[in-house]
């Protein structure tokens, strides 16, 4: 990566994020984003990397969906906690391929077993293009169910496509509401200011 170990100012963090300085200090100040180096007193600066500014993205996208700042928070260090935001920055790549592999592996077993269903498998080949455009476009979806239990799935494909899942279904049945996260947009648009 080619930023890797850079770090980055404050206003630095909000010109390329599209907030106000006030809210990277804000939402810092508030345990949304930790920063990689902290300020160690008078004359010294906070230290933002990479993996912070898609944190920044992520709680963009999220306040701009109205969702308040305790879920927020919740949502983030559910996601922290689970490798997903050190995964985003640092392999996304590899992630979405995994993810897209074991699903066509998935697919392939159950083809097998079920011939009958073969178009099924020329309908997997046309959907976003395949491999080749979902890696290219970074694409990657996160439905995260709030309620009692909160839980997650990951698609390498993007929106249009988890709403033709039964996971989604599935974990309406189980939550209270539901929060479609597209990752691969968020980290398209700060790459592109990079």
């Amino acid at each position: 990566m080619a930023n890797e170990g850079k770090l980055y100012l404050n206003k630095e963090v909000a010109k390329i994020v599209g907030i106000t300085k006030r809210q990277t200090l804000s939402w810092t100040e508030k345990g949304l984003v930790v920063p990689s180096k902290e300020s160690l007193g008078v004359g010294t600066k906070r230290g933002y990397n990479y993996q912070n500014l898609l944190e920044f993205g992520l709680c963009k996208s999220l306040f701009a969906t109205g969702l308040g700042f305790r879920s927020i928070k919740k949502l983030i260090s559910h996601l922290r906690e689970k490798g997903i935001i050190q995964d985003w920055a640092n392999k996304w790549e590899d992630v979405v391929k995994r993810t897209y592999e074991d699903f066509r592996a998935g697919w392939e077993k159950h083809l097998r077993e079920h011939p009958v269903r073969k178009e099924l498998l020329e309908e997997l080949d046309k959907l976003d293009g395949g491999i080749d455009t979902i890696s290219k476009d970074l694409t990657g979806v996160i439905a995260f169910f709030f309620g009692d239990k909160e839980s997650w799935f990951f698609t390498p494909w993007g929106v249009d496509y988890i709403f033709s899942t039964r996971a989604l279904s599935e974990g309406f049945e189980l939550s209270n509401s539901c929060m479609l996260i597209n990752l691969g947009k968020i980290k398209k648009e700060i790459d592109g200011r990079l």
